[in-house]
């Protein structure tokens, strides 16, 4: 009998090769459309690196952007090119989420996402050095169950990887394997490790 739960991965195709996604959490995003329910069913996360690297912007300067759903990276993740590298049958069942972001003024954002990163809130409970007051990067999301019990470490050591957080004109925020938060040229090329929910 399989055991389906928090934590269970299973390997999809994307790209013609099989990467391996786990689940991260069950009710846990809100749903873009509710007439299936307000709450997305099952979120799933890449276990590992999706590559290539990227950017999150195409420049440097991103204060004319100045939020997460302006950012070259995240049209990507959303852009019919990248979606039709996953299979058929996963993209038909495929419900965007409404996520929250950190804007450069340090308010909350919200977008419609079809495929994301995760906010450092949702990786752990304790606020982002980057951003003022607990309350405001509680307002990015909750932990996924996976993560409340499961944070030794995202990846490899010396790995940093995106977070939807925009803490300047310039500088986005990365999160290293080992949990420490800093400031990332949004130009460079990081890691990326999406989610997705059906």
């Amino acid at each position: 009998m399989y055991n389906f739960g928090v934590g269970c991965e299973k390997g999809i195709l994307v790209s013609g090769t099989t990467r391996q996604v786990r689940i991260i959490g069950f009710n846990h995003d809100d749903a873009v459309d509710t007439a299936a329910g307000d709450k997305i069913g099952i979120t799933f996360q890449f276990t590992a690196l999706l590559p290539p690297t990227r950017p999150m912007n195409t420049t440097q300067n991103i204060s004319t952007p100045g939020t997460w759903s302006n950012m070259t990276l995240r049209t990507t993740l959303n852009g019919t090119a990248f979606i039709n590298t996953f299979p058929t049958d996963l993209r038909a069942v495929i419900r965007p989420a409404v996520k929250l972001s950190i804007h450069l003024n340090r308010s909350a954002v919200s977008s419609n996402e079809t495929v994301w990163i995760l906010c450092d809130a949702e990786y752990r409970p304790s606020p982002s050095v980057y951003v003022s007051g607990s309350a405001t990067t509680l307002l990015t999301g909750e932990v996924y169950e996976f993560w409340t019990t499961n944070n030794a470490t995202i990846l490899a050591p010396s790995v940093t990887i995106f977070t939807r957080v925009v803490i300047s004109a310039t500088e986005a925020q990365g999160i290293d394997s080992r949990w420490g938060r800093g400031a990332v040229s949004p130009a460079h090329t990081h890691g990326i490790v999406p989610a997705f929910g059906v």
